[in-house]
């Protein structure tokens, strides 16, 4: 997948990618989700198509492609893939240009698709899982922002840190093999070291801490209550959740006056967007799990409230702008007319 309408493929932000689509189909797959509106299969092609292209990228153990193109030069190419036939440099990292960051998202993507094709094809989900555990183990032996080895990409996808990819990584793979060595990971020195707990942040294709808070409540609230390290992630989620709230005595000020997330300008929609995944995530865990009540200081929510959070940073409404062409604008019910979407 190349990045925007550009002729580059940044591996960072396209790893993110991936590791999202599979947790959407691992939680949202079945039944009246994906499957009912028959996206499920597009859902897993989608990921396959990233997937194939990650493992083709890790040709060694410790080596991993993570650009293909030049940033300046084909930043400002806006052609179609198919008219694409000139040679594009490639970038890689390796055991003298490491790069945690990049390498440990990719280890996420590949253990979280590895659950998606477990069943449907263990063949292909195997092959995925052992190039994580490869590529994980790379990432926390070398440990280097990837920005610093190759700094052309700092312009376009920098990475402000590698310890949320670490605990990302450390979190799928626990995930998808039950393996003690992962949960360790996730619960010893790396966790005092990068896990910040108690500090609400936005969830990116850069900062991954809210997603692991999340993913680890989920194991929390199922299998490990009596872990005070896991409790430590949950109670860290639970005060992310009280942030997003609007209601909440904690409520963040970052909103527009409808209530929109808004946290930068640029790609504005990336933060309530990812936000209003992990909201309706929690929110389930919390019902799935018997717990009723989300305590924010002196006041309780319920998972319904959650979810109603997620529905109004999504929701919009059609409007025919011109009904002879067939054009529609989706605009959003939470910010004004100006912010719309074609």
């Amino acid at each position: 997948m190349y990045d925007a309408g550009d002729a580059v493929k940044f591996g960072f932000p396209l790893a993110f990618t991936a590791t999202m689509l599979s947790w959407t189909i691992l939680e949202r797959g079945q039944r009246m989700g994906m499957e009912g509106v028959d996206q499920l299969q597009k859902a897993k092609d989608s990921v396959k198509w990233i997937t194939d292209y990650l493992v083709n990228a890790h040709p060694k153990d410790n080596v991993l492609y993570v650009q293909v193109g030049d940033a300046e030069k084909d930043h400002k190419c806006w052609q179609r893939p198919e008219s694409i036939t000139d040679n594009k440099p490639l970038f890689q990292i390796n055991t003298t240009a490491p790069g945690s960051d990049v390498a440990a998202e990719t280890a996420a993507a590949l253990a979280s698709a590895s659950l998606v094709f477990k069943k449907s094809d263990p063949p292909y989900s195997a092959k995925l899982l052992e190039h994580a555990k490869k590529l994980f183990i790379f990432a926390d032996k070398y440990r280097e922002y990837y920005s610093v080895s190759l700094p052309q990409v700092k312009k376009y996808y920098n990475s402000t840190g590698y310890g949320d990819e670490l605990l990302w990584a450390a979190s799928w793979l626990y995930h998808a093999t039950q393996e003690n060595i992962y949960k360790d990971y996730v619960v010893g020195s790396e966790a005092e070291e990068f896990a910040d707990w108690g500090k609400p942040s936005w969830f990116s294709w850069d900062n991954k801490l809210a997603g692991v808070q999340v993913l680890l409540s989920r194991v929390y609230f199922f299998h490990g209550k009596d872990n005070t390290k896991l409790a430590k992630y949950q109670k860290s989620a639970q005060a992310l959740m009280c942030t997003l709230l609007p209601e909440s005595p904690s409520a963040t000020s970052d909103r527009t006056n409808g209530g929109l997330i808004w946290i930068a300008e640029w790609n504005a929609l990336q933060h309530p967007v990812a936000v209003a995944f992990l909201a309706s995530l929690y929110g389930d865990y919390m019902e799935k799990s018997d717990n009723e009540n989300l305590e924010c200081d002196e006041k309780t929510f319920k998972s319904e409230d959650l979810r109603e959070f997620a529905k109004k940073q999504v929701s919009c409404k059609l409007i025919n702008y011109n009904t002879k062409l067939g054009y529609q604008f989706c605009i959003l019910s939470n910010v004004t007319p100006i912010y719309q979407l074609g």
